[in-house]
């Protein structure tokens, strides 16, 4: 009977520890699959949770929940602090621009670091595509942005986070409207306060339209205050705060310095008209100065004036004796009888 030989049986040996190696090894190296998907990763990481408030905002969950592969250059909260001021804000507040900004952020397909060269790519912001430069390991975007975390796997695409926001060539903010613009002007503070008194004139300089706007600032309401010798907006009646107001406001087109000429009459929503006076660069609107032109709103025009604009009546009124009744609210019964029997001569 043959025997089997301690040669062979060593081998035998060898060749088991060896399968059984090299099956351990394959089982080490086995490939687990991502089963977060991008916007399941961004939520994770507590330093991109202003880039998820924008997605939902801008309503772009389900798309970056969704089967199709992309890649996203994701910026970080300090990416989208260091934004100028005021710009994240307007865009959370106009979720269509916002969702555009989004969407140059991001690519079709799964494009890890190492896929990553120098060259343009396309982005799904139609016709907009982002400058990739590599050099030395590094990946920098549109001449600044680096990236600073590469190739987070997820189960529709990757994710490359970036120190900078990205916008594309020629993006513009919206512009808020004149009645936002004058809440944010330190020097317009009155003309706010006598605006917040009428919704009906608030709704109509927030809302789509041609306006200009010549605004007075808040020394010319106090300059104005004193000539009527009254000390503060509140003691004026209501209905003259609103005439003044009206004589303000030009609702038929939104006027530019440049549409502006000498002599130019233009109507406003009181009905009367305002003269322009125009010398070179210096503009005048009756007797108040332009000190700031040209403020552009999403509705209109905002001139800057540095007196009050008086329609013909209340000029009239002015160091009569019937202007210390005129101008104060606890006489505003007898101001508008006096001015219904028109026993003030004009």
């Amino acid at each position: 009977m043959k025997t089997i030989s301690k040669k062979f049986i060593s081998m035998f040996a060898i060749a088991l520890v060896a399968l059984f190696a090299f099956t351990s090894c394959d089982d080490d190296d086995e490939i687990i699959l991502p089963t977060d998907d991008i916007v399941a990763i961004a939520s994770s990481d507590s330093d991109l949770s202003t880039l998820v408030t924008a997605i939902t905002t801008a309503d772009l969950t389900s798309t970056l929940q969704g089967s199709g592969l992309f890649t996203v250059f994701a910026p970080t909260n300090t990416a989208f602090d260091n934004l100028e001021d005021g710009v994240l804000e307007t865009l959370l507040d106009n979720p269509d621009v916002l969702a555009e900004v989004l969407q140059y952020h991001v690519v079709s397909g799964t494009v890890m670091s190492a896929n990553l060269s120098n060259s343009d790519v396309q982005t799904l912001l139609t016709g907009k595509t982002i400058n990739v430069v590599v050099m030395d390991g590094m990946v920098t975007l549109n001449g600044s942005a680096k990236v600073t975390t590469a190739d987070v796997q997820a189960s529709n695409g990757v994710v490359h986070i970036i120190n900078e926001v990205l916008l594309p060539e020629g993006f513009e903010l919206p512009k808020p409207d004149i009645v936002s613009i004058a809440s944010e002007t330190t020097s317009l503070s009155i003309l706010v306060e006598a605006l917040t008194m009428f919704p009906d004139l608030v709704d109509d300089l927030s809302m789509d339209g041609n306006y200009t706007v010549f605004a007075p600032t808040d020394d010319a309401f106090i300059a104005l205050l004193g000539i009527i010798g009254q000390t503060k907006l509140a003691d004026v009646p209501e209905d003259v705060i609103k005439r003044l107001l009206k004589y303000h406001v030009v609702s038929s087109a939104a006027l530019m310095s440049s549409n502006l000429s000498d002599e130019q009459m233009e109507t406003t929503l009181l009905g009367e008209d305002i003269t322009v006076s125009k010398s070179g660069n210096a503009v005048m609107i009756d007797d108040a100065n332009v000190t700031t032109v040209d403020i552009e709103a999403s509705n209109g025009i905002i001139h800057i004036i540095d007196a009050v604009l008086i329609p013909e009546l209340e000029a009239k009124i002015v160091n009569t004796i019937v202007e210390p009744a005129y101008f104060n609210k606890n006489f505003s019964i007898l101001t508008e009888a006096v001015v219904t029997a028109n026993l003030v001569t004009l």
